[in-house]
């Protein structure tokens, strides 16, 4: 059997990403003429395509290797200028989702040891791992 092509990613699924510790979702600005948004948490609201994001699944080695797709902008979610979307191309746009299930997964940066986190005040950032729950993420309300 052979693989398929990078471009025939399979999702896993498509909604907010909603922190457990904090219950905000990550959020996304437009990425302007840069080509780069910025990353933060909000209250989530149905229907914001800015908080919806579709999770790619790319491989799997001991966890499940995705990009993760913003639908507003269509840019992935990277640790480039320590957080942003950028083009999916980007390598630092590629994330290991530790845990079960993605109803909390956390998302960490493969060989990096540092993993998606955010606080209360709507920050969103890479931290090391430390498996606390403003790194759990859950896809869906």
């Amino acid at each position: 059997m052979s693989a398929a092509p990078a471009s025939a990613a399979r999702s896993i699924g498509t909604d907010f990403l909603r922190n457990w510790a904090t219950g905000l979702c990550l959020d996304s600005s437009d990425g302007g003429e840069s080509g780069r948004g910025f990353v933060y948490t909000n209250p989530c609201t149905q229907g914001n395509d800015y908080q919806t994001w579709s999770v790619e699944f790319q491989g799997h080695d001991t966890y499940d290797q995705v990009k993760i797709r913003n639908k507003a902008t269509g840019l992935c979610l990277s640790r480039t200028f320590g957080l942003s979307t950028l083009s999916c191309g980007d390598p630092n746009t590629e994330w290991d989702g530790v845990g079960s299930d993605w109803s909390r997964v956390e998302l960490r940066a493969p060989g990096a040891g540092q993993c998606l986190d955010s606080d209360s005040n709507g920050s969103a950032y890479v931290l090391g791992c430390n498996g606390g729950g403003n790194q759990k993420w859950k896809l869906g309300y």
